[in-house]
């Protein structure tokens, strides 16, 4: 229904990436790195669900908040592309 609002766009935007389902590994690793950093680093739910998905499917991402998961072993980051400018 929620495509439908406002005219596909939100299937348009969720096309463009590749989308993995949580599942009871993934949340038990989440877990595990939550008790892990959560104190220590700051680390969220959703930044230890994303880097769970990432170390169980070994997995690179992409992201631009390198900080919030730079600390975690065996995650492979990516730098986030600069964006393309013209020279004067």
């Amino acid at each position: 229904m929620c495509g439908r609002v406002n005219g596909g766009g939100s299937e348009r935007f969720l096309n463009r990436f590749q989308v993995f389902k949580i599942d009871e590994g993934i949340s038990d690793t989440a877990v595990d790195l939550l008790r892990r950093y959560r104190l220590s680093h700051g680390l969220l739910i959703a930044d230890s669900l994303i880097a769970a998905t990432a170390l169980l499917l070994d997995k690179s991402f992409v992201t631009k908040n390198q900080r919030d998961y730079r600390f975690i072993a065996g995650l492979q980051l990516l730098s986030y592309p600069k964006p393309f400018t013209v020279a004067p």
